[in-house]
């Protein structure tokens, strides 16, 4: 109740970055993130019914996922074989995508990198953009000062995101402290 009447207040991101136990659409009430989402969703909608609710998506799952090479909150594949039970014009998808600066997955070492990353991201995330309002939750990295691939990422990124009507997205941080991101600004800012 706290905030429902604050004009710059228009949302909530209802879990950082789900994942170790959390599953999708497995039917476990203990784990299954959809569930809790559709919950918490249902809360802040009763209280605050024009807020947007923003939902990541989780790391491994047993079901209709690939597993592996997949970012805390990056994957909203099981939505294509469990739909979330929240309403269309209030549900934001928020997926978190990060390049080697953060960890270097198998991914970003194959032969055809950055040219590979398409597939990955359309079916991580990608694969709902035209059915859902989604941005990025997150996504980030130092930006030339690290790992050298992960420049390119980001740039393979951005070009991804735009060809899918992406426009949108939070970069992580703007402040250095975040030692494998980095930050907007540099340390000595």
């Amino acid at each position: 109740n706290r905030y429902k009447n604050v004009p710059s207040v228009i949302g909530v991101d209802l879990k950082n970055e789900p994942h170790g136990a959390a599953t999708w659409g497995t039917g476990n009430a203990d784990t299954d993130w959809n569930k809790a989402a559709e919950r918490g969703a249902a809360a802040v909608l009763a209280v605050a019914p024009k807020w947007i609710i923003a939902v990541e998506g989780i790391t491994d799952n047993p079901v209709c996922s690939t597993n592996g090479g997949i970012f805390w909150g990056g994957s909203l594949q099981p939505l294509a074989c469990t739909p979330l039970n929240i309403p269309a014009n209030r549900l934001l998808l928020a997926p978190h995508a990060y390049g080697p600066d953060v960890y270097v997955q198998s991914y970003f070492n194959d032969s055809n990198f950055p040219n590979n990353m398409p597939a990955i991201w359309d079916r991580h995330f990608g694969q709902f953009a035209g059915n859902h309002a989604l941005l990025l939750g997150e996504f980030g990295g130092k930006y030339g000062e690290g790992d050298a691939r992960d420049k390119v990422w980001q740039d393979a990124l951005v070009k991804y995101l735009r060809s899918k009507g992406i426009n949108q997205g939070f970069y992580w941080p703007w402040g250095p402290n975040s030692v494998d991101t980095g930050g907007i600004l540099r340390d000595d800012w």
